[in-house]
């Protein structure tokens, strides 16, 4: 299977949809961002001390291609918890396996071109450890991972906001990433 029709194929999974009351139910992933209808979504955010791993978007993702953004981040299914689904995209997206822990939740909403995030995100924290190289992490739905200093990702997004998901400068704006970090 190629990283073209992986994708595809992806977009037309059921996640978690979340209507006015709180209540779940299934929608297709492709839909709720079409559509910006309110859904359930994981954050993973790696920390080696104080620097936070950030992934840059492969070229073939449907939204925020190229773009740096947390560690991982995905949809749980539906009929997935969260933290199962955290799980899941830490191994699809960086071949790892770390403990993780909830740190926090957020609801955003944000235009990405033609489409539209509209999601209660579940943000999960977990520690990379000193002897895991970089290079030996990652997927097709990664170009590029660097570790990035916590005290200047402010800076970096105010000077390159064009570099980053739209998501992420919203994690920064709102000091979530720091958050994070302390908990």
């Amino acid at each position: 299977m190629t990283a073209s029709e992986y994708f595809d194929d992806a977009l037309e999974e059921l996640i978690t949809g979340v209507d006015d009351q709180g209540e779940p139910y299934p929608i297709g992933k492709l839909d709720a961002h079409r559509a910006s209808i309110r859904h359930r979504a994981v954050s993973i955010f790696l920390f080696r001390g104080d620097q936070l791993l950030l992934q840059q978007r492969a070229g073939v993702k449907y939204h925020a291609p190229l773009q740096w953004a947390n560690s991982a981040c995905s949809h749980p299914r539906w009929g997935e918890d969260s933290k199962a689904c955290a799980k899941r995209t830490l191994r699809r997206e960086l071949s790892l396996e770390t403990p993780l822990r909830l740190a926090g939740s957020i609801a955003y909403d944000a235009p990405i071109g033609t489409l539209f995030e509209n999601e209660v995100v579940d943000c999960f924290r977990g520690d990379l450890a000193p002897d895991i190289e970089l290079d030996n992490l990652g997927s097709p739905e990664v170009a590029n991972l660097k570790l990035v200093s916590v005290a200047v990702l402010n800076e970096a997004i105010r000077t390159r906001c064009q570099d980053f998901a739209p998501w992420f400068r919203i994690y920064v704006d709102r000091g979530l990433v720091h958050e994070i970090l302390a908990a």
